[in-house]
């Protein structure tokens, strides 16, 4: 499972109108209640990907999973699960720009969002983080300021979705490939979590959620690969096998096939 952490007392990019002074994805939590009264400094986006607590009230309802939440610099944190270990994803942000953008998605700060694609919204983490650690030269504060906006647009649009309309066992489906995708996952094992024959799960997931169960997979691994290439120094066989990718040649196969280049020559860019 991917875990990226940065957050330092320097910024990751400084620039008059944006400040970025960390991204966190997926950072795994024992169980725990994180409580700041007078914030960071800064202003927090989170998505949360277990179900958590958000406020001061101990006894207040438990959020579902794909909750996210957006703080200014001025308020305080309050959120986490006592229960059992949880896992959320972070932008620690600041400046005019981030502002515009808090403008445009019309967001309310400090209110849970019910995101109808807690995937996309991940999807933007996935590329800010991409353009902080993987350019070879300094990062686009355009590119940075328009992703952003777009990370706190899609977490604004609340409905139905496709993804939420498709049937409870389709959604079990694809939320173990979200959750396993670095363990071995086969169409009999995913087609009978979904209580369906493997041609009909094929059928049905394609039709719900716009991939085969086969490519959803491989995306999700591609798209933890390619983070952990640009913003680890993981020998690349270890980035292969925390996919589920064991092989080397396999890895670089499908890496390439994916992206255009091997991992290789992307690491060297990066560098």
């Amino acid at each position: 499972m991917l875990r990226i952490r940065y957050l330092h007392e320097k910024p990751l990019f400084r620039t008059p109108p944006l400040r970025i002074r960390g991204i966190g994805i997926r950072e795994r939590m024992p169980p725990c209640f994180i409580s700041r009264p007078g914030g960071t400094g800064d202003a927090l986006f989170m998505l949360f990907h277990s179900a958590v607590r958000i406020g001061t009230d101990p006894a207040s309802p438990l959020l579902p999973e794909g909750t996210a939440i957006f703080w200014t610099p001025e308020m305080g944190h309050h959120y986490g699960s006592m229960a059992e270990r949880w896992s959320h994803s972070w932008i620690h942000c600041d400046g005019e720009r981030l502002r515009a953008a808090c403008r445009a998605a019309r967001l309310v700060p400090g209110r849970p969002l019910q995101p109808r694609d807690p995937s996309r919204v991940e999807r933007y983490l996935f590329d800010i983080h991409g353009e902080l650690s993987g350019s070879s030269s300094r990062p686009d504060g355009i590119i940075l300021g328009n992703l952003l906006e777009n990370l706190l647009r899609e977490a604004a649009r609340t409905g139905p979705s496709r993804a939420k309309a498709a049937p409870p066992g389709l959604l079990r489906a694809k939320e173990r490939i979200d959750a396993a995708y670095e363990h071995p996952l086969t169409l009999d094992a995913l087609a009978r979590l979904a209580g369906l024959s493997v041609p009909h799960f094929c059928t049905a997931f394609r039709r719900s959620f716009g991939f085969t169960p086969i490519s959803y997979l491989l995306q999700r691994r591609m798209e933890v690969a390619s983070a952990l290439v640009r913003g680890t120094g993981l020998p690349l066989g270890e980035v292969g096998r925390s996919v589920g990718c064991p092989d080397p040649y396999y890895f670089s196969k499908l890496f390439r096939k994916h992206f255009g280049i091997p991992p290789s020559r992307l690491r060297r860019e990066k560098a």
